[in-house]
């Protein structure tokens, strides 16, 4: 999984408070068909329509985002303590234009 750093390039960095946080879903080659990120509370390893998910399937949730080439989603940071150390996983899951699927690698995010 990418670190922590290589996320932080559009919606800043994960920390308690930050209203602007977002993750930015690229697609190359052309624009997905469909495009879902997946965000859990954990780390998962399960094969599945030919690519690996990595993120935990008893805690995950799927939100539908736009198709495209670079698509950010809004996941503003509620100004809580109490989230701090807090683990988020998140995976982009694409079908594309060939009737496959495609995913990202993966990102672990830890709440400062």
């Amino acid at each position: 999984m990418p670190t922590q750093a290589e996320a932080a390039r559009v919606g800043g960095q994960p920390t308690v408070g930050n209203a602007t946080f977002s993750l930015t879903m690229q697609s190359a080659p052309g624009v997905p068909l469909l495009s879902v990120l997946a965000l859990s509370l954990g780390r998962g390893s399960l094969q599945a329509l030919g690519i690996e998910v990595l993120v935990d399937l008893a805690t995950m949730v799927l939100v539908t985002v736009p198709s495209g080439a670079s698509v950010p989603y809004a996941l503003p940071i509620p100004n809580n303590v109490s989230l701090v150390g807090f683990l988020l996983t998140a995976q982009s899951v694409h079908l594309e234009s060939t009737s496959s699927f495609a995913s990202s690698r993966g990102l672990e995010l830890h709440i400062q």
